[in-house]
Formats: C-alpha cells, structure tokens, sequence
C-alpha cells in the first residue's frame, strides 16, 4: 500500500510538472515565487534586477558607447506578485547626466508571469485586463487595465509618475477595436490618445497591435498571454543582504 501510495503521488507530482511546462496558465504558488525572486538578477549585463523582501525593488540599466559600459539610469519602486505575476509601481527614474539632447521619456516597466529554472529568472509578457461594461466570460464588450508609469524630464529633473489606464472596446460585429488611453496623473508632456487598430479574434486566439495572444477568463479577469519569447535573467550568486 506504501509503494502504492508513492507512485500515486510521484506520478501526480510528474503530471503537474507536464502540465506547467505545456499550459502557459498554469502557475506556482505566490508565496513560492516571493521567495525564488530575492536577490540579484542580470540579462546580457546591461539589465539588472534587485529584488528585497519588503516588496521594493531597483533596475539598472547600463548602456554601450566606444566599447564602454556606462550606468544610463535606475529604477526604483514597489513590486507585487499576484496569481503568479509580477508587476510594478511607486517607480521613479534616477537618470545618470548623459540625456544625450533628449528633453523626456517615459516607461512602464513589464508585468508578466514567472518562472524559474535552474538559476534563471524567466518573465513572459502577461496583461490582466478587468471587465467595465460587459460579461466576465467573452471579449466583447469593455475591459480596462492600468499599469504605473513614470516620465522623467530632463531640464528640469523632474520625475512625474502615475497610472496609465487603457480601455479597450471589442464588438462582435466589427474588426476594429476602439482604444483608448489615459494619464491618471498631471503631467504637462503627455496627453491620452483614442484609436481604432484592426483585430482578429478566433477563440482563444487574438491578433491586436501585430501581436498574437492567448485570451483566457478566469477569476472575472481576462488574461493576455503574448506569444512572445520570454525575458531571461540570471542570478547572481553573490552574498546578497535582503532589506
């Protein structure tokens, strides 16, 4: 009955793991991945993580020039892991002075799902959209997402941050999707955009913006799963003190 018993479970463990790998939406447990993501993580060594248990964060980016490595800018803010992706907010820019003539820009930092294998850190594009003015099981109808966002101007040092909110409207009987944009907080460079981009949508498959996407309902949500090769960090396994 005991051999019985653990081959139940090891084939159990095999299937779920099977699953993980082939099932985008499959995801690890929030507390699992809190844990894993401690630490320092690169990409390519110009694109740096640091991740602390108080749920802040900081990035580095560096940039080449004349075969040099330079310090471009960091990032630094909260992060939140929810139903197995991260995202980001509370970010501000500390711009190094090497603007090279541009008067602002602006970023909103990736919000993808997480995976972690042998030492990497792995952050597939992920959007998670909420339902205004429709039904919580199809793509018809309203749905909304907001994302932070911060700008960053130059002559004046200054950092403007808030939410972003996109809404987007999809119609059965149309092929193009009403877009629109808005800043949820003053800042005297941007202004909101409305648009109309042509769309395909065959179940669960949507092409919008010249991306491919998996739409999956779940919890109320809709869920974006971009068919896009997944970010990938390395840990760098150094004596790292958490805050």
């Amino acid at each position: 009955m005991k051999y019985l018993k653990f081959t139940f479970c090891f084939c159990l463990l095999l299937f779920s793991n099977c699953l993980r790998d082939t099932n985008p939406f499959v995801l690890d447990p929030d507390e699992y991945l809190q844990e894993k993501i401690i630490g320092e993580w690169s990409r390519d060594n110009l694109s740096t993580f640091i991740f602390h248990k108080d749920m802040t964060f900081k990035t580095l980016q560096y940039s080449t020039e004349n075969d040099s490595l330079f310090l471009h800018y960091i990032i630094e803010g909260k992060y939140v892991i929810e139903d197995g992706i991260i995202s980001f907010n509370n970010f501000e820019f500390t711009y190094m002075k090497d603007q090279s003539g541009m008067a602002a820009t602006s970023t909103s930092l990736l919000k993808g799902k997480l995976r972690f294998e042998n030492n990497k850190l792995f952050i597939l594009r992920f959007e998670v959209l909420t339902p205004q003015h429709t039904t919580i099981d199809e793509i018809w109808g309203i749905w909304e997402t907001r994302n932070w966002r911060a700008v960053y101007e130059f002559s004046n040092d200054t950092n403007y941050t808030g939410y972003q909110k996109d809404t987007y409207l999809f119609h059965p009987d149309s092929t193009s999707c009403f877009y629109q944009c808005e800043y949820l907080f003053y800042c005297p460079i941007l202004t909101g955009r409305n648009r109309r981009y042509d769309f395909t949508y065959n179940p669960p498959y949507l092409n919008l913006f010249k991306d491919k996407i998996i739409v999956e309902f779940k919890n109320t949500k809709m869920y974006w799963h971009y068919d896009d090769e997944p970010r990938v960090y390395n840990k760098i396994n150094k004596h790292y003190c958490s805050k």
